[in-house]
């Protein structure tokens, strides 16, 4: 294994062991000051924002709910499929949907409270940490960048990091996560995208 190739795999593993810690300190109210502040500068309401801000933003929110990432899967695994890659297809498929499986697991474990700081301009229906939105954003688009050729690599990152924060900056800027809910999630999210475009690359290699 080369140094490239351990440095990747050490970037992926230490992203996702952070997660839990994180969860720990902020369960613990360590930084609750800093993720409320943060949380006063970004959220909107209905008194004071723009009708079309929070309308992106619950537009933005909804790209990122179950069904919308059930389709991105089912698109990106078809494109590696008809790229004869059935064996990258089904990591396309499959490590999102363990990363959103581990982001509720981790939901349950450490079952934080949603923030009530302003009133929710979105629906939720789970504990707080991580964001199952931001962790399925970062690992779907992170993963399809890396996986899936298509223009320049530069593009194809730059994109998919955009997405994956717009879909995340949605959730606080709607009052329904703390900001450091959404660090979490994309923490966990681009680990496991890390990890198994590492794993992709390997399997195809040999």
């Amino acid at each position: 294994m080369g140094a490239a190739d351990k440095s990747r795999l050490r970037e992926a593993l230490i992203l996702i062991a952070a997660v839990p810690l994180l969860g720990f300190a902020v369960t613990a109210g360590l930084g609750s000051p800093v993720d409320a502040s943060l949380l006063r500068a970004l959220a909107l309401t209905r008194e004071s924002s723009p009708d079309w801000l929070i309308a992106v933003m619950q537009w933005l929110s909804w790209v990122g709910d179950d069904g919308r990432r059930a389709f991105f899967l089912l698109i990106f695994g078809g494109i590696l499929a008809f790229q004869r890659r059935p064996r990258a297809a089904l990591v396309m498929i499959a490590a999102p949907a363990l990363a959103s499986l581990a982001s509720s697991l981790m939901k349950s474990g450490f079952d934080r409270a949603r923030p009530s700081l302003f009133p929710h301009l979105d629906d939720f229906s789970s504990a707080s940490f991580p964001s199952g939105h931001a962790t399925s954003g970062a690992a779907i688009f992170i993963l399809a960048a890396l996986v899936i050729p298509y223009g320049s690599a530069r593009l194809r990152i730059g994109s998919a990091i955009a997405i994956m924060v717009l879909i995340g900056i949605s959730r606080p800027m709607l009052g329904v996560h703390w900001p450091s809910d959404v660090v979490g999630g994309w923490m966990l999210g681009a680990g496991v995208a890390l990890l198994a475009a590492e794993f992709v690359r390997r399997m195809e290699k040999r």
